[in-house]
């Protein structure tokens, strides 16, 4: 038990020092008392405006809420994380990692990816875009849209 609480320390103020913008664009909460609500509020401001997050799941968005909300509540009349204990830290830890985790998703999912393609019965070509999660999901309609006419049986002509 000593162990794991002492790697989970560990890991926190790890990951404390590592805190910054990610390779999605969105920044990881820092674990700065004073610069928390206002990262809180930023984070929180992203998902309402739904251009970063907008492929956010509405239970990804209440999660990540939850979570900032606890967050919040942690490091409520601390001046650092040092003065929380380790129970508390683990809880703060476990709750970065989920904001970190929904955010990072939503934002990749959210990607916009263009394309120049011919439009069909035309010479012209069109940019088309669509988000990461939006070409998935096109590309999982078609290939169940396929997997139906093939196993559609005809009726005998005779």
């Amino acid at each position: 038990m000593l162990r794991t609480a002492l790697v989970a320390l560990f890991l926190l103020t790890s990951t404390c020092a590592h805190a910054g913008k990610s390779d999605f664009g969105h920044e990881t909460v820092k674990f700065d008392p004073a610069k928390f609500e206002k990262q809180r509020s930023a984070i929180e401001k992203e998902i309402t405006r739904g251009e970063r997050y907008a492929e956010i799941s509405d239970q990804d968005k209440r999660d990540v809420l939850e979570a900032l909300e606890a967050m919040s509540g942690l490091l409520e009349g601390k001046s650092g994380i040092d003065e929380l204990n380790a129970d508390q830290r683990i809880e703060l830890f476990n709750r970065q990692e989920t904001v970190n985790t929904l955010l990072t998703g939503a934002a990749e999912d959210s990607r916009l990816i263009c394309k120049r393609q011919t439009k069909t019965g035309s010479h012209r070509q069109e940019t088309k875009c669509v988000t990461v999660a939006q070409a998935r999901t096109d590309r999982e309609n078609a290939e169940n849209m396929l997997r139906g006419a093939n196993r559609r049986i005809l009726p005998n002509s005779n």
